[in-house]
């Protein structure tokens, strides 16, 4: 057991450890922007005095991190200790991981690695001149600031479920006067955090804009759901009204980003019954994603599937999924997936040759992986038939 875990494991037992004052809020509790700030009942603080409060004049950056050391959680830890070091004591940064203690001890033990500390040094200057070891820890970013092991999830309860957010791995800004002044991702906080400090911020406005982006956020789930059972059309109904909601040109923007999933599942459950809207669903689910060649071919292959699965599809559709699968093939190393569900689109429009002609690229010049007994049995078929027609 390394050094630093067993000083972790002892903070269990220690007499010395803090803790906040327990919550007190019933179990379907909810939390808006411009709500007062709830205590934060942590078990085990790693570092630092934990507040006993929110301090009058003081803003808090409550951070909430969830998911993989190689993920969002890893991510977060140079960009929280930049945060505290830019602004010193006008700021109180804390950090509440829902782990057990036993796997925070290990991931703060855990090498950063040398393109994850390059990485930092572009976008948080101000804590990378103090990690200078090519060696350094995860421990080394979360010395600069508050860190709480939560695992019995009270505080993410009392916090993220309450508001509401998407996201487990959210970030609140609580206010001077103890507000929680805004929530979201911890990519989008640098511009609120310095209005809050500068005493610049607008949370009405703010609170405005969170209360339609979960109005939103719950059409879109509802949404999905009644798709899922097959209503296409009330689901359909449903994407519009989300157009509508409000004039805010932030509002709409937000409004076309939750309706994506909204679009997949409508498109899904229409294949069968109006090609029309499955075809305008197609260009708005593919076209924010053009550029990211497995997703997109997430999409077109599971289109061309329910062809594959008997449902006759329009050539306008399948030529679609071709001609945008085939756009995002990379000149310089064609993927073997790519390749095979432009072959499958082929295939459908009745294009033997062309879809010949995919399926043996997809085996010659693609990266296949596991697909490969897949397709060279497709590969087979197609030939079969081509040879049966002759």
């Amino acid at each position: 057991m390394s050094a630093l875990r067993s000083a972790l494991l002892a903070t269990i037992v220690s007499p010395l450890v803090q803790l906040s004052p327990a919550t007190d809020q019933p179990e379907n509790r909810s939390l808006a922007v411009g709500d007062p700030a709830p205590a934060i009942d942590v078990g085990v603080w790693l570092n630092g005095m934990p507040p006993q409060g929110w301090e009058p004049g003081q803003v808090y950056v409550l951070d909430f991190s969830t998911g993989f050391l190689q993920g969002v959680w890893g991510l977060k830890m140079p960009q929280l200790a930049d945060l505290q070091l830019r602004y010193g004591g006008a700021v109180t940064v804390i950090s509440v991981v829902d782990k057990p203690l036993v796997e925070v001890a290990e991931a703060l033990a855990t090498p950063v690695g040398l393109s994850r500390l390059q990485n930092s040094r572009q976008f948080y200057q101000t804590v990378m001149r103090e990690v200078t070891d090519p060696q350094a820890t995860y421990s080394e970013f979360t010395q600069h600031y508050l860190l709480g092991v939560d695992p019995d999830g009270s505080v993410h309860r009392d916090y993220v479920t309450a508001s509401r957010y998407a996201d487990p791995s959210c970030v609140f800004v609580i206010g001077q006067t103890g507000l929680v002044e805004w929530i979201g991702s911890s990519g989008s906080i640098n511009e609120p955090l310095e209005a809050v400090v500068k005493g610049a911020w607008d949370r009405d406005a703010f609170a405005e804009y969170y209360a339609l982006n979960l109005e939103l956020q719950e059409m879109a789930t509802r949404g999905v759901g009644i798709a899922e059972e097959g209503d296409y059309q009330a689901a359909e109904a449903i994407a519009q009204e989300m157009l509508t909601l409000s004039a805010r040109e932030d509002v709409t923007r937000v409004a076309k980003w939750r309706k994506r999933p909204l679009d997949w599942a409508i498109l899904q459950a229409c294949l069968p019954h109006d090609q029309e809207l499955a075809l305008k669903k197609l260009e708005l689910v593919i076209k924010p994603v053009a550029a990211d060649a497995q997703q997109l071919n997430f999409y077109t292959w599971r289109v061309v599937k329910v062809a594959e699965d008997g449902v006759k599809l329009n050539d306008e559709l399948l030529q679609r999924c071709a001609d945008a699968t085939e756009a995002a093939l990379s000149k310089t190393r064609p993927e073997g997936s790519l390749l095979d569900t432009i072959a499958h689109c082929y295939y459908h429009l009745g294009d033997l040759d062309r879809a010949i002609e995919y399926q043996e690229r997809a085996l010659e010049d693609g990266n296949v992986g596991r697909l490969q007994m897949d397709i060279e049995a497709y590969l087979r078929r197609l030939k079969a038939e081509k040879a049966a027609s002759e």
